[in-house]
């Protein structure tokens, strides 16, 4: 599954999943944690580890109460592994321009709400950053999360420590040739005595030379040692990586529509007046009884709607091709040949 902003899903708690450290590497999970001015701010609760890259990206913090320091509650945080380093003997993680301030700044761990959002105001806050970040997987290629970083310092004691017992193996060998030296001058000196005093000690001085010669040949094929000459080579191949795209979203939103219509109504009205007049044969008509209904009529809006395809929007990929150089140094060992004899 490829890695998206809206669900970083490859990000998983160290502690409980099928995953552990290297080996060679120290398991952190514990040790004390101090901040850039070297005051003690709490320990590691655990590490955060990409599953598809393989690589840890955040140390959970437990950050202690010590108000002392300013530290006004206990929480977890999240730190950038770019910016821990284990120190070079004890068992204690250095934050590297983190101090008390940005550790109170840092947005609470909560493993259900651990997404992109949270890694941005993360990162914002760890390096003071104002511009946006990268998005996908190119989010973390920058030094904050640079997991060499947390060994750096037990690299180089390494390192040292290599260099130091080369440095004793060659001394002990130097004492050592000294010392055959030494023993076999002891000797040469006793056999010019002895060949002095006894000529008939020929035949031992033959016995012992030729000794000498087979201590001297299986002395040669014991110090034989054989140097691997190592060259690094470059393969570049390709990969495909999503760089981005576009999200189509289509729903139905309602808004209010107005329009003006004339409507007709019918009014009813009736007007009564006092008259005074000698009365006709039509008026001895209408005086019968009857019922006289006079109906009132009125317009009403009628609202009709018919749906019609006003836009359509079609979406295609196009591809294209680029040429790019990539760049890289290779690594290989040389090997200087002296010849000792001709110093001497």
């Amino acid at each position: 599954m490829k890695y998206t902003d809206d669900m970083p899903d490859r990000l998983h708690e160290l502690n409980g999943s099928n995953f552990e450290i290297a080996k060679g590497q120290e398991d952190i999970t514990g040790w004390d944690v101090k901040d850039s001015d070297g005051d003690i701010v709490g320990k590691v609760d655990d590490l955060i580890f990409d599953k598809e890259s393989l690589k840890v990206r955040y140390l959970i913090l437990k950050v202690k109460k010590n108000k002392d320091l300013g530290i006004v509650e206990s929480r977890k945080v999240l730190v950038p592994i770019g910016l821990a380093q284990l120190d070079r003997e004890d068992d204690e993680v250095y934050l590297q321009n983190l101090n008390i301030d940005r550790l109170n700044s840092l947005p609470d761990y909560d493993k259900d709400k651990l997404n992109r959002e949270m890694e941005t105001k993360t990162y914002n806050t760890a390096s003071g950053a104002t511009v946006p970040v990268a998005t996908g997987a190119d989010f973390y290629n920058n030094d904050y999360y640079n997991d060499t970083n947390l060994y750096k310092n037990r690299r180089e004691r390494t390192v040292e420590d290599r260099a130091e017992r080369t440095s004793e193996r060659i001394r002990d060998d130097r004492e050592n040739r000294t010392s055959e030296r030494i023993r076999d001058d002891r000797e040469n000196r006793d056999i010019d005595e002895r060949t002095r005093d006894n000529r008939e000690n020929r035949d031992i001085d033959e016995r012992t030379r030729d000794d000498r010669e087979s201590r001297n040949i299986d002395e040669t094929k014991n110090r034989e040692t054989t140097i691997p000459i190592i060259e690094e080579t470059v393969d570049v191949g390709k990969k495909e990586v999503e760089k981005g795209g576009i999200r189509i979203r289509q729903r139905v939103v309602e808004k209010p529509v107005e329009e003006n219509i004339n409507l007709r109504e019918e009014h009813v009205k009736v007007d009564r007046k006092n008259v005074d007049r000698p009365a006709t044969d039509r008026d001895f008509d209408n005086a019968n009884e009857q019922d006289i209904e006079i109906r009132e009529h009125a317009e009403v809006p009628v609202v009709n709607k018919e749906a019609r395809v006003v836009e359509e929007i079609t979406v295609t990929k196009e591809v294209t091709n680029r040429n790019e150089k990539v760049k890289d140094t290779v690594r290989k060992t040389e090997v200087d040949v002296d010849d000792l004899t001709k110093k001497k």
